[in-house]
């Protein structure tokens, strides 16, 4: 017999006799709460509404105004008003920063943190407020030390920081406002600690710990899991660094007199279970090599873990498994794809997919080509094109090697030069010397015997022409990495690289460098709709010209530094022309000997450029389409990249020099190349010569420059700024970042940037 379900009265009473606490409070009130707490659905309150207040006009319902919150009741006026058993909500404070008020989402109360509460709640008899920069401090009177300090960014809260007697509680949010991180500094009777936590995390991911004896330790969490994953303590001058996991994969000391010590048991574990013998000296497998892999390797420590047992035993892990003769191939392949799986999962994996790709093609057969090339995605796709391309290069240059040592074998075994064989050869006479000649292979045979035994060739042009797959299954793949390749391109930009790509007529090598323009190109920001319309309607090089998300700072440096000079200005403008009849513009590159027609279309697809000037726009739009252009011809173009976030320099105009757009803009002038600039004497105001610098270094660099609209500027290494003008103290630039602001910085500070290596000059050259 099935148990009937209560009533919505009965599990209302039944609630009041289990939680007496709230036995005083009203009817609406303790319906609100079982709402809240999921005791009571939708339907079951609106039958207790019905059945308890259906006597009463509806405005005189006790359930109007507040009562959804357990807190208020309203009377005739519709008005809210606090009953008699009014109920305080309870305050929430962080699970971690335990004083640090949240608002009913969980997320900071910045009302609460406010200037304005802030000085509501702090009164002037007893506490000091005071405001410095963006900070809002109060300190207790009599008192040095504040106990609150709210950071402000253009008047919004990105910081909240609470004293106590133990040390702080740090809550810092990101743009929208939302907890980003938590900093929680404790200082004991032993020790002092720094706790750093990541947002919705109750587990810190980095702990930093200094002791009263000197010692210093910093520890590593998961901050989902608090389970560490390293540490290094360092106590009289020696360092103990240990990275843990399932089978702690190292251990490095660092001793006094400089000494690098590492001990990798795991990895001596798994060279002793592929090293056994039995009883009888006979090679064997030990039991433990199962678990040794399956559970103690990781997606941690298996980087590490397979490049140092290469390291101790010069064999790769994964093929000493496949030559082990005591397992059953079945347990063989599950260990090796576990291995893989777990690499190919890894923020490097592409270097290591790229490997296993390219030791599929180049050996007999296929390989495992098929099963490998879907590990290919959309975060790894550049960064395998790009090794593939480095793995093939780097393996033409020892087979060339390997050819050339044959030669010189060849040369001591003779005792013979062929370079010095010619007819006047003493045994010439004999007929020798053609015979000899011909053990030599020429420089152009030589070429041809590498280009046959390692091409070098991007990926797709290597599965193009893999015999071991059938053309049908040639041609899926590379359509797969194409659409991978171009998966997270914005549509603009898709349309204009598929566009090119269907002209190649099965060029994979132009196919390839689509695909890293493709690659370089950052998402679009909707927000800069308006400028750009704005940006189409100034037909000149004039207007404040603003640096888009593409990262060719270099151009625009080069552009505005011509701008400011009328001489240069006007030989800019002879090269960048409208087609009246279509609205077109025409870019001729003087040094390139090439001219480019820019149309509506082009545009349209390239949405990340610059703003504020639709000529500066079609001569970016130019200068790319011949990078491309230069790219497509040059067939030995290698590529490397240290991460997969970086852009690929040479296919498109992410990341150049301003001598590049000058030279072929404007036409190479070799002269002014072997001049120097020194800052001290340099006239930057000669109206013949356009001047620009980018900073070196990994820093940002402030206190050195000021700005008309910031007083304390901030310059960026790594960026290209455009030099117009000078006094005798002062030199005078811009940023294509915005070019309205002028900066200013003296000579002097001019030399502390290292500039000097970066500097960059041009003189028109005499026609």
């Amino acid at each position: 017999m099935s148990i009937p379900e209560l009533t919505p009265m009965q599990k209302y009473n039944q609630f009041i006799e289990t939680h007496p606490q709230y036995s005083n409070m009203s009817f609406s009130q303790v319906c609100s709460i079982m709402f809240e707490q999921n005791q009571l659905s939708q339907q079951e309150l609106s039958k207790l509404q019905k059945s308890v207040f259906a006597g009463f006009p509806k405005e005189d319902s006790p359930l109007n105004g507040y009562e959804n919150m357990g807190l208020f009741i309203g009377n005739k006026k519709g008005e809210q008003v606090q009953p008699d058993n009014y109920v305080e909500a309870p305050e929430t404070y962080h699970p971690v920063a335990k004083n640090i008020k949240l608002d009913s989402t969980g997320e900071l109360d910045t009302g609460y943190y406010s200037p304005e509460a802030l000085k509501e709640r702090y009164n002037s008899n007893e506490y000091n407020i005071n405001t410095k920069f963006d900070e809002i401090i109060v300190t207790k009177k009599g008192e040095e030390r504040p106990f609150l300090i709210t950071m402000c960014r253009n008047n919004t809260i990105i910081s909240v920081i609470l004293f106590n007697e133990s040390g702080s509680e740090q809550v810092s949010l990101d743009k929208s406002g939302k907890i980003d991180s938590i900093l929680i500094n404790e200082h004991l009777d032993n020790k002092t600690s720094t706790k750093f936590y990541k947002a919705g995390q109750n587990y810190p991911e980095l702990v930093m710990e200094k002791f009263k004896n000197g010692a210093r330790r910093s520890a590593s969490y998961d901050g989902a899991t608090g389970r560490q994953t390293s540490e290094s303590f360092t106590q009289d001058n020696t360092t103990i660094e240990t990275s843990f996991s399932n089978g702690q994969p190292y251990r490095k000391t660092i001793t006094t007199d400089g000494n690098i010590q590492y001990e990798y048991p795991l990895v001596e574990d798994i060279i002793a279970d592929v090293t056994a013998k039995n009883d009888f000296g006979l090679p064997t497998t030990r039991t433990s090599l199962s678990d040794n892999i399956l559970k103690r390797i990781n997606g941690e420590n298996v980087t590490e873990i397979v490049e140092e047992y290469k390291k101790q035993t010069g064999r790769e892990l994964t093929q000493d498994i496949k030559n082990e003769i005591g397992l059953a191939k079945s347990q063989r392949d599950k260990l090796i794809k576990h291995i893989e799986t777990l690499r190919l999962n890894q923020p490097e994996g592409g270097k290591y997919l790229a490997e296993l790709l390219y030791n599929d093609i180049s050996g007999i057969g296929s390989g495992n080509l098929k099963e490998h090339i879907k590990f290919i995605n959309s975060d790894n796709v550049k960064y395998v094109l790009t090794q593939y391309r480095e793995l093939s290069q780097q393996n033409q240059e020892e087979v060339t090697q390997g050819v050339e040592k044959i030669i010189g074998y060849m040369d001591f075994a003779t005792g013979i030069n062929p370079a010095k064989l010619d007819k006047n050869t003493t045994f010439a006479s004999l007929g020798l010397l053609e015979n000899i000649r011909a053990l030599y292979p020429s420089q152009e045979d030589r070429e041809k015997i590498v280009e046959i035994l390692a091409p070098y060739e991007g990926l797709l042009t290597a599965i193009s022409n893999e015999w071991g797959l059938k053309e049908e299954e040639r041609e899926s793949y590379i359509k797969q990495i194409v659409n991978l390749a171009l998966e997270n391109t914005p549509a603009a930009i898709q349309s204009r690289i598929r566009r090119d790509i269907s002209g190649h007529s099965g060029d994979y090598h132009k196919v390839e460098i689509d695909l890293y323009r493709a690659a370089n190109n950052d998402s679009v920001d909707v927000n800069e709709q308006k400028l750009r319309e704005k940006t189409m309607t100034n037909r000149t090089f004039s207007g404040v010209i603003q640096q888009g998300n593409t990262g060719d700072c270099w151009l625009l440096a080069a552009v505005n530094s011509l701008i400011t000079k009328p001489e240069m200005l006007k030989a800019l403008e002879k090269q960048v022309t409208i087609d009246e009849k279509t609205g077109d513009y025409l870019v001729t590159l003087k040094g390139a000997q090439k001219t480019y027609r820019i149309t509506g279309r082009d545009f349209n697809e390239y949405p990340n450029i610059s703003t504020g000037s639709a000529k500066t726009n079609a001569l970016e739009i130019a200068m790319d389409k011949l990078i491309r252009d230069n790219a497509y011809s040059n067939t030995d173009m290698n590529f490397r990249i240290s991460n997969p976030a970086e852009p690929i320099n040479g296919v498109t105009i992410d990341g150049n020099f301003c001598t590049y757009l000058w030279n072929n803009l404007l036409g190479s002038n070799p002269d002014i190349s072997k001049e120097t600039i020194n800052p001290d004497t340099e006239d930057f105001n000669n109206p013949q010569r356009a001047y620009a610098f980018a900073i070196n270094g990994e820093n940002k660099i402030t206190g050195l420059a000021s700005s008309e609209k910031d007083p304390d500027y901030t310059l960026h290494t790594y960026h290209t700024y455009s030099i117009i003008g000078s006094d005798d103290e002062n030199i005078y630039f811009l940023n294509p970042w915005d070019s309205s602001d002028k900066i200013t910085i003296s000579r002097e500070n001019f030399k502390k940037l290292d500039t000097t290596s970066r500097m960059y000059m041009y003189e028109l050259p005499e026609d």
